[in-house]
């Protein structure tokens, strides 16, 4: 497969990805530890959450605090790994350097201003939206407005100290002009631009604007201002990205991990009244299907919230087709629905009604197993987790044997307990008609397949992934496919 597009340079983030499965390791474990207090110590989460203002529910302010305590320990891990790995992480600015504090104060300003300006449009776009129902009340995405109104008071007061401390030590030109707030930037100097904006730039003199210019586009002349590059084509793309799945993962993150803690307790219990009675239950598939899930979904959420340059996890580059983007949405809430008008699939959960407890043993311990390949797929990643996204490529776990575990595993797991249970209808119902799900399943495999096609056809503008590809020859089974 030949490259697309210009080749990236995205070296330190491939080093870094590497050992990006430490941090994953960390994240899974603080989602097991937390889940276990909520079910056995529920105050103690929910009251770390009304201190911080997250939710006073008991089934919401426990995931929440959990999500961020997985995030924390995530990019804790990170920062040590980068350290270890390039030694001090200060980039110095050269604006302080050159003892240019003015200019140093007036771009962080700026970029305060325009990231609350940003926040404050998505926040006023979700509360209008009718597909999130904040306005009739609905309670799906309520935990995700609950994270949402916590997100904006917190900006007020963490953003300043982040902003200042990155700029100052993590000095970064690329990144910066990947940035949404250069954008806005770009759109504030433009003409017409934003007159508040158009004059905090012009309270500075003419010589700190070109010295801004230059840092931030690599050119001290006007034009720099008014064109539209690729760079800010992945700022905008990224920021689809982030708009679309944060909320996603927030949502199917408390629900996992509220079934989880309710699994804890039942665990609990019966390891203390009577560990036989868990030999050979269905309750331990239960148990292990939600913490599979909790772990995935909280890993992937701490990924799409966290894209720093402090650990290298900034967006190199975003997938640039319709296709490509089509056929990843289709996977998820809204756009899942519109798959569903027209492929009805087998229920995931049906072969547990198929009267054989052998049958329905092996079926759930081969679910299981794939699904616990899956979760690994995620765990590697680390905080580099994001989908339609390029932040790094993983060789380790999984991914040094296949090229897509993750959809490789998904779909094992979907036909190892799918397909037998479409067959049990037809043999004990003696109706054809009952193979129709097994269209639709065939289906939602050829949009993975095509999920992993253009994948692949994004990140090969990566030369090391090209290298990668060379290396691990096989997409979805060793040495066979």
């Amino acid at each position: 497969m030949t490259p697309s597009g210009p080749a990236i340079a995205a070296s330190a983030e491939n080093r870094l990805a590497r050992t990006a499965w430490r941090s994953g390791v960390l994240g899974m474990g603080t989602v097991v530890v937390l889940s276990a207090v909520a079910a056995f110590a529920p105050g103690v989460l929910l009251g770390i959450a009304r201190g911080a203002g997250l939710s006073g529910d008991l089934r919401i302010g426990p995931a929440l605090v959990t999500l961020g305590a997985c995030a924390a320990a995530m990019l804790a891990a990170e920062l040590w790994l980068r350290r270890r790995s390039e030694g001090p992480l200060w980039v110095r600015s050269r604006q302080l350097a050159a003892g240019r504090r003015g200019a140093f104060a007036a771009e962080c300003l700026l970029t305060y201003v325009l990231g609350g300006l940003a926040l404050g449009v998505a926040a006023a776009g979700y509360w209008m939206a009718g597909e999130y129902g904040r306005a009739g009340g609905a309670a799906y995405y309520q935990p995700w407005f609950a994270l949402l109104d916590a997100a904006l008071r917190g900006y007020v007061w963490l953003a300043p100290p982040y902003i200042v401390l990155t700029r100052a030590l993590q000095e970064a030109p690329e990144a910066d002009r990947r940035g949404v707030t250069v954008l806005l930037l770009k759109l504030a100097c433009a003409r017409p631009g934003l007159p508040v904006l158009r004059g905090l730039l012009r309270l500075r003199e003419p010589a700190a604007r070109a010295v801004l210019r230059h840092d931030l586009f690599g050119s001290a002349t006007d034009p720099g201002f008014g064109r539209f590059t690729a760079q800010d084509a992945i700022a905008i793309r990224g920021l689809l990205v982030k708009l679309f799945f944060v909320p996603l993962m927030t949502v199917f993150f408390v629900d996992q991990f509220f079934h989880l803690s309710h699994n804890f307790q039942f665990l609990g219990l019966a390891l203390v009244t009577n560990p036989l009675s868990l030999l050979g239950s269905l309750d331990l598939y239960n148990i292990a299907f939600t913490l599979v899930f909790a772990v995935d979904v909280g890993l992937a959420w701490a990924g799409y919230v966290i894209s720093s340059r402090w650990v290298k996890t900034a967006m190199v580059s975003v997938e640039p087709t319709l296709l490509g983007w089509a056929v990843a949405l289709l996977c998820y809430p809204p756009f899942q629905q519109a798959f569903g008008n027209y492929f009805t699939v087998p229920p995931e959960k049906g072969f547990l009604s198929i009267p054989s407890p052998w049958a329905v043993g092996v079926f759930a311990t081969l679910s299981v197993a794939s699904y616990f390949i899956y979760m690994s797929a995620t765990v590697v990643f680390g905080l580099r987790f994001s989908n339609l996204t390029h932040r790094g490529i993983v060789t380790t776990g999984p991914y040094a044997y296949i090229r897509h575990p993750a959809y490789a595993a998904k779909n094992l797991a979907w036909w190892t307990v799918m397909m037998p249970y479409v067959l049990y209808r037809v043999v004990a119902g003696g109706r054809l008609h009952d193979l129709v799900p097994l269209v639709g399943l065939a289906a939602l495999t050829v949009l993975y397949y095509l999920r992993a096609i253009t994948e692949e056809r994004h990140l090969c503008a990566d030369p090391e992934y090209v290298e990668y590809c060379k290396r691990v020859p096989y997409r979805f089974i060793p040495k066979v496919l």
